[in-house]
C-alpha cells in the first residue's frame, strides 16, 4: 500500500518538472514579436550574385532604420530581430543607389527570403518624370511626396514624404509620367495618417497614408 503512494507521488514530482522545464520555452515563443530576413542581390542579368551592396530598412509604423553589412560574394546579406511590419527598402551598390516600389514585410517568429535584381531605373521613364517636374514647377506646383504603395480596395495610398510638408485639407496634384501611368487630378487631403493614427502634418522623411479619391500607381508623384 505504502509502495503503490510513493509511485504515484513520483509519478506527479515528473510531471510538474516537465511542466516547469517546458514552460519557459512557450512562454518565450508566445512573447516573440521579432522576425527574420535574408536576401540575395544578383545584377541586372538575374543570376550575377553583387558584392558589397548594403540594404537599408524602414519600418513604415515607427521609421525605425535597419542597414546591413556588405553583401558577400554570393550576394547574401542578413538581417536578425527586426520589429513585424512593413518596410521600405533601398540598395546601395558600387553601380548606385536603387529603391524598391513594393513594401517588404516581416512577421513574427518567421524567416523571410526575399530574391532582388538590381535594375537600372528606365531611361525614358526618369526622363519623362523629370520633365514633369519641370513643367509642374513652371505651374507654381512643388513635389511634395512620392507613391510607393497603393491598396485599390480601399483607395489607401502609402506615400512617402520628399519634400517639405503636406497637411490634411492641402489640394493636391497626383500626377504620373506619361506614357508610364495615366494618373492626373486633383483633390483635396481628407485622411492622413502615420502609424495608423491621424495626423495634421506630415513632415520630409516620414511615410503617410492618404485616402486618393481616384486609383493611382507606384511611382507616381504628389504635388502641392
Amino acid at each position: 500500500m505504502k509502495r503503490g503512494a510513493k509511485i504515484k507521488f513520483t509519478a506527479v514530482l515528473l510531471c510538474f518538472s516537465l511542466t516547469l522545464l517546458y514552460f519557459p520555452n512557450i512562454a518565450k515563443a508566445e512573447k516573440q514579436t521579432t522576425g527574420r530576413l535574408i536576401g540575395f542581390i544578383f545584377s541586372e542579368d538575374g543570376t550575377t550574385p553583387v558584392e558589397g551592396a548594403v540594404v537599408t530598412l524602414r519600418n513604415v509604423a515607427t521609421g525605425e532604420v535597419y542597414k546591413s553589412s556588405g553583401t558577400d560574394d554570393h550576394g547574401v546579406f542578413k538581417f536578425e530581430d527586426m520589429q513585424k511590419g512593413l518596410y521600405v527598402m533601398g540598395v546601395s551598390s558600387v553601380n548606385g543607389d536603387y529603391n524598391a516600389e513594393e513594401l517588404v514585410g516581416v512577421h513574427s517568429g518567421k524567416t523571410e527570403k526575399l530574391s532582388i535584381t538590381l535594375k537600372t531605373y528606365d531611361e525614358q521613364t526618369q526622363q519623362a518624370a523629370e520633365e514633369i517636374n519641370k513643367g509642374q514647377n513652371s505651374k507654381g506646383e512643388v513635389l511634395v511626396g512620392k507613391i510607393i504603395s497603393y491598396e485599390p480596395n480601399t483607395k489607401l495610398a502609402t506615400v512617402e514624404i520628399i519634400k517639405g510638408e503636406l497637411r490634411k485639407n492641402d489640394e493636391i496634384h497626383a500626377l504620373g509620367p506619361e506614357d508610364v501611368s495615366e494618373t492626373d487630378f486633383y483633390q483635396t487631403v481628407k485622411v492622413l495618417t502615420l502609424n495608423d493614427k491621424p495626423i495634421k502634418k506630415a513632415q520630409e522623411g516620414q511615410i503617410v497614408v492618404i485616402w486618393m479619391e481616384e486609383d493611382v500607381a507606384v511611382g507616381d508623384l504628389v504635388y502641392l
